[in-house]
C-alpha cells in the first residue's frame, strides 16, 4: 500500500497524522522538514490506520521500529527506507488519493505540474481513444471504466494547477512591485498619494499590506480629520480597493480611532419605534449611512431601517426609545425622535416590568427570577447565584434586580428606574401616564 502524509512540527518532534484526526506517526533516524508531503510505502499493509501500520511493523522488525519516550506511550516510528518527498506522480497510484488530492497546489509547484501533464495528458487521451476501439460490449464497457478512473484522477490533479499559478503570480508581482511600495514608505506621509500609488499596484498582497500602513498612519495623533475624510472617501470610490476593504475586519479596527462619525441628519422626525440598539462596527455601510448624533465605533447606536434596509443611526441607546414614548417625542441631536402608539404601548410594559422586577427581587426572588425563565439562563449564571442569595442577604436583592432589568428590557438598570419615575411623575401631573406620540 503506497500513501501519504503532511508533516507538522509537533512539540519538538515532526510528525504526521495518519488521517483527519488518526493517531500521530513519528520518524526514526533522518527527519524530514515540516510542512513537507511525504510518500511512504508499506507492501502488504492493509489499511492506513496506527493500528495496522504498528502491527505491520512488528512483523517486520528489519523495517522499522516503536519506542517510547520517558513517562509517555509508545510511539510510531516509521524507518528512513520507507519513506521520500512525494512526487505529483505518487497521487495516481496512493490510496489516500481522495483526502491529499486537494493540497497539492500546496506542495507542488507550477513547473512539477506542467511535466504532469506531459507525462499524462497524453495517456488520458490514448484512454479516450480506447473507449471507441472496441464494439459495443464488454470490451467497451472495461475500457470506458478503465478511462473513467484515469481521466477522473488526472484531471482532478490538474485542476488544482490553477490555483497553484495564481500563488506563484502574486509572488512574482510582489517582487516586480516591491521597489514602488518600499518608494511609497520613504516618502512623507499624503494619504492621497498612498491611495494613487495603491490603486497602480496588481499584488493583492502589497496593497494590502499598504492599506495596513494607510490605515496605522490615518490613526496617528495630529493628523487632520478633514485629511481622514478625504482619504476615505477616495478610497470608497476606488472600486477594486472598496471591496478589498469591504469585509476586512482588521483594516477596520485599525482605522477606528482615526474616523469622527459626526450626525449628517438634521431637523427631521424620525420614528424609532422599531430601531433596534446594536454595537457599531466601523465599515463603508456606517461611513456612508445617515447618523443622528455623533456615532463611536465600539459604542450602542440605535440602528432605524427603511423599506430598502438603509440604516439610520441614532446616537444613543435603548434609553433614547423610552425617552421619546414616555414624553411622546424627544429633541435630540438637531432632529425630533417619536415613537408610534403602538410602539409606545410596548415600552409601557417594559416599564412596567422594570416596577415588576424591582419588587419582586425584594419579596420573592425567585418568582423575579422565573420573570426571566424564557432566556434559559445557566445553572452558574450571576441572576441565579444573587436570587440564590438574596434568601439571606436582602443586598443581594438589588444585584439580582439590576441584573434582571437589564436582561428583560436591555436598559442599564439606573436609567430604567429614573425612566419609571418620570413615568410616575408625568402619571400624578396629567392623570395619567402620556406614552402616545403628539
Amino acid at each position: 500500500m503506497k500513501f501519504v502524509v503532511v508533516t507538522e512540527i509537533y512539540g519538538n518532534r515532526v510528525s504526521a497524522r495518519l488521517g483527519y484526526y488518526g493517531e500521530r506517526l513519528f520518524f526514526a533516524g533522518r527527519q524530514p522538514a515540516s510542512n513537507q508531503m511525504l510518500t511512504v510505502d508499506a507492501p502488504g499493509l492493509i489499511e492506513i490506520t496506527a493500528e495496522a501500520l504498528t502491527a505491520w511493523l512488528r512483523h517486520r522488525p528489519e523495517a522499522g521500529r516503536l519506542s517510547a519516550w520517558p513517562s509517555r506511550k509508545e510511539l510510531l516510528e516509521l524507518p528512513e527506507a520507507l519513506w521520500r518527498p512525494a512526487a505529483l506522480d505518487d497521487l495516481m497510484v496512493i490510496d489516500n488519493y481522495n483526502a491529499f488530492m486537494w493540497w497539492s497546489s500546496h506542495y507542488f509547484t507550477s513547473a512539477d505540474f506542467s511535466a504532469f501533464a506531459d507525462r499524462w495528458l497524453p495517456k488520458a487521451h490514448e484512454a479516450l481513444q480506447q473507449t471507441q476501439a472496441h464494439p459495443a460490449g464488454e470490451d467497451r464497457l472495461e475500457a470506458m471504466w478503465t478511462a473513467e478512473r484515469l481521466l477522473n484522477r488526472v484531471f482532478n490533479i490538474l485542476a488544482r494547477s490553477p490555483e497553484r499559478l495564481k500563488a506563484e503570480s502574486e509572488k512574482l508581482l510582489q517582487e516586480l512591485e516591491a521597489g514602488q511600495a518600499e518608494l511609497l514608505r520613504r516618502s512623507p506621509f499624503d494619504g492621497l498619494k498612498w491611495l494613487a500609488t495603491i490603486g497602480q499596484l496588481r499584488s493583492d498582497k502589497l496593497r494590502q499590506d499598504l492599506l495596513l500602513e494607510l490605515a496605522g498612519w490615518l490613526a496617528e495623533p495630529g493628523v487632520a480629520q478633514a485629511h481622514v475624510q478625504e482619504t476615505l472617501a477616495e478610497l470608497g470610490r476606488s472600486k477594486p480597493l472598496r471591496q478589498l476593504t469591504m469585509y476586512w475586519t482588521v483594516f477596520w479596527q485599525r482605522l477606528g480611532a482615526a474616523v469622527r462619525l459626526e450626525g449628517n441628519v438634521f431637523g427631521e422626525t424620525i420614528d424609532i419605534s422599531t430601531a433596534t440598539a446594536e454595537r457599531v462596527t466601523l465599515s463603508w455601510p456606517v461611513l456612508e449611512a445617515r447618523r443622528v448624533g455623533r456615532i463611536i465605533p465600539g459604542r450602542v447606536a440605535l440602528v432605524v431601517r427603511n423599506e430598502q434596509g438603509q440604516p439610520i443611526y441614532v446616537a444613543g441607546g435603548r434609553a433614547l426609545q423610552f425617552q421619546a414614548g414616555v414624553r411622546g417625542r424627544l429633541r435630540k441631536h438637531g432632529n425630533t425622535l417619536v415613537v408610534s402608539s403602538e410602539g409606545a404601548a410596548g415600552l409601557y410594559q417594559a416599564l412596567l416590568e422594570v416596577e415588576r422586577l424591582d419588587t419582586l427581587a425584594n419579596v420573592d426572588p425567585q418568582q423575579a427570577l422565573a420573570r426571566v425563565a424564557h432566556l434559559d439562563l445557566p445553572a452558574n449564571h450571576p441572576a441565579r447565584q444573587a436570587a440564590e442569595a438574596a434568601r439571606t442577604d436582602p443586598r443581594q436583592a438589588r444585584v439580582l434586580a439590576d441584573l434582571l432589568i437589564e436582561l428583560a428590557v436591555g436598559l442599564d438598570a439606573d436609567v430604567a428606574r429614573q425612566l419609571v419615575r418620570s413615568m410616575a411623575g408625568r402619571s400624578r401631573g396629567g392623570g395619567r401616564v402620556r406614552l402616545m406620540t403628539g
